[in-house]
């Protein structure tokens, strides 16, 4: 897996910077805890999360987000991030964890 991208605050002027591209992404709180990891178009789907989105992230406060890709490869590397936070956290992100209790996969 590519280095973490550097953070950028989670609001419009942020998100109207992005390109129209898949890439695998992460939603981080105001103390940099990684709240969810995602995947798809980077401009679409940060857009979910904010307030008035379909899927808002109440905590969400920054951004991160890695190399763009095939949306296979990324979905593959979604699986492995998570898996990395789980064992070194002991725990999923908080809202993968509600995406999987809903039947959604991580």
């Amino acid at each position: 897996m590519e280095k973490k991208g550097d953070k950028e605050r989670l609001d419009m002027d942020s998100i109207r910077n992005e390109p129209f591209e898949n890439v695998l992404y992460e939603i981080l709180d105001g103390n940099e805890e990684v709240l969810y990891v995602g995947v798809g178009n980077i401009r679409i789907n940060l857009r979910q999360h904010l307030p008035d989105g379909w899927f808002p992230l109440e905590e969400a406060a920054y951004y991160r987000k890695y190399g763009a890709g095939e949306p296979t490869l990324l979905l593959e590397r979604k699986r492995s991030l998570i898996d990395d936070h789980t064992e070194i956290l002991g725990h999923l992100p908080k809202y993968n964890e509600k995406e999987i209790r809903k039947g959604r996969s991580p």
